[in-house]
């Protein structure tokens, strides 16, 4: 059976009538546009206030940028940024940084070759087309 409503009456649905125990609707949620700048030296977050005000999102420190830098150390924690680029002369071998340069290129590329020899934690051929970096706990 279906209840017929005059013409103009407000519908009222049980559930979110007073005395119910609803919350009213919630607003829908905003949608955010974030943005990463994965840098070789310094990383960055942003996201858009509005149509044309990026706001950079800060680290720990206050700071708007990230030194590109991560430190895995022996009890298993992991440091970034600045602290982990504290870190590269006392764990140099477990302290990864200008991986980027890394990304997407194969182990016999000149850049991949060159960065190997600058860097003192160890690049490895994991295919024909592919280099890696391996973390010891990972």
């Amino acid at each position: 059976m279906v209840a017929a409503r005059a013409k103009g009456a407000k519908h009222k649905h049980p559930a979110r009538e007073e005395g119910a125990g609803h919350a009213p609707p919630a607003a829908a949620p905003r949608e955010v546009v974030v943005g990463i700048d994965l840098g070789t030296t310094n990383s960055a977050i942003a996201w858009m206030e509005g149509r044309n005000k990026p706001r950079c999102i800060p680290n720990r420190d206050g700071e708007r940028v990230t030194p590109s830098v991560v430190s895995f150390l022996p009890g298993g924690d992991v440091v970034v940024g600045k602290a982990a680029r504290k870190l590269q002369a006392a764990q140099p071998h477990s302290t990864y940084y200008s991986v980027k340069r890394l990304i997407g290129r194969p182990a016999a590329d000149p850049v991949v070759k060159e960065e190997a020899q600058r860097v003192a934690f160890k690049v490895h051929k994991v295919a024909a087309r592919a280099s890696a970096v391996n973390a010891a706990w990972c």
